[in-house]
């Protein structure tokens, strides 16, 4: 328990470090997201969910995200634990390198013998990296016990945590007696670690089937929204932050749900990502460019294109390529 003077005097020290140039969050490769985060991008301490359905690219976009503090922040301060139930270890390790060789994972495989060197070279990279990886599903309880031991070697002691989940209905769910529960403990488990450990969380959830039953029953297509999320709940009170991907290409939309300018634009390889909780900040659609193939999500930069019309100037958006 602190004194409110205690506090006020810490909340103080954040503002100061921001007018020297000092921050307490992670920039990020998208523009677009560290812009509209109140920190100029993820903030420490901070648990930060991503939804999704099956095939929108939750995973390469966590993979993204990571990547990019991982290029954007001094690595010497924290260690990254990645809690990948999803997927085997080799298999993140194919997209990362996708990623970096902008070479689909298809590709990879067909590598030639006299090209493996360049693949080696592009690993290297991550030498320095202080990155772990856990591919066994685990209890949340079993999360905390093990991220006590890692920060319990010397060289950890200093350094703050990332985690990164994928995804929440993979955790074991140990004395839980439902998803609902053990999704609950989970976050619990997030948010003691938040505080008693320098945790900052990135969760990957999956949504429920409510956009696709609506979808099919009025043939309309909509963004997610925070109730589509499975264990709603205990995601929306715990975390900052919550952003809800969606393609809707994948609904043979031909356009995306909303005008951009005024403007239709076409679905064909957009990602969009509706941040609806934004703690201190503004919720957003954010509007990204993918070629999931590579692995790669980037920033939507839509170029604009002045046509003459009765002696006016319309602009309109071009599809991206």
């Amino acid at each position: 328990m602190k004194k409110i003077s205690e506090i006020l005097k810490e909340s103080i020290q954040i503002v100061v470090d921001r007018t020297e140039g000092k921050t307490r969050s992670y920039k990020t490769n998208w523009r677009n997201l560290n812009e509209v985060l109140p920190s100029g991008g993820l903030d420490y301490y901070t648990n930060f969910t991503i939804g999704g359905r099956t095939s929108t690219g939750k995973s390469a976009f966590a993979n993204l995200l990571l990547l990019g503090i991982l290029e954007n922040n001094p690595q010497e301060d924290y260690i990254v634990i990645y809690w990948n139930w999803e997927m085997t270890g080799y298999q993140q390790g194919l997209r990362l390198l996708s990623n970096k060789s902008q070479k689909s994972i298809n590709e990879l495989l067909q590598t030639q013998k006299e090209s493996i060197e360049a693949l080696r070279e592009l690993s290297n990279q991550f030498d320095t990296y202080n990155v772990y990886l856990e591919d066994r599903p685990c209890t949340a309880d079993s999360v905390q016990n093990s991220i006590e031991r890692l920060l319990s070697k010397e060289e950890n002691k200093a350094k703050n945590v990332i985690n990164l989940f994928d995804h929440t209905r993979l955790v074991l769910r140990g004395n839980a007696r439902n998803e609902e529960e053990k999704i609950y403990r989970l976050f619990e488990v997030l948010q003691n670690l938040k505080k008693d450990y320098r945790s900052t969380n990135i969760i990957l959830s999956q949504l429920n089937r409510k956009v696709e039953e609506d979808f099919h029953t009025h043939r309309k297509y909509r963004s997610p929204g925070l109730t589509d999320l499975f264990g709603a709940d205990a995601v929306a009170q715990f975390s900052e932050y919550v952003m809800l991907l969606h393609r809707p290409e994948l609904f043979n939309q031909e356009f995306l749900p909303r005008q951009v300018n005024g403007m239709d634009v076409p679905s064909r390889g957009m990602l969009l990502g509706e941040l609806a909780k934004n703690r201190d900040g503004r919720v957003a659609t954010l509007y990204f460019e993918h070629n999931l193939a590579q692995n790669r999500i980037d920033t939507w930069n839509p170029p604009i294109i002045f046509q003459k019309e009765q002696g006016q100037s319309t602009s309109f958006f071009q599809p991206p390529k």
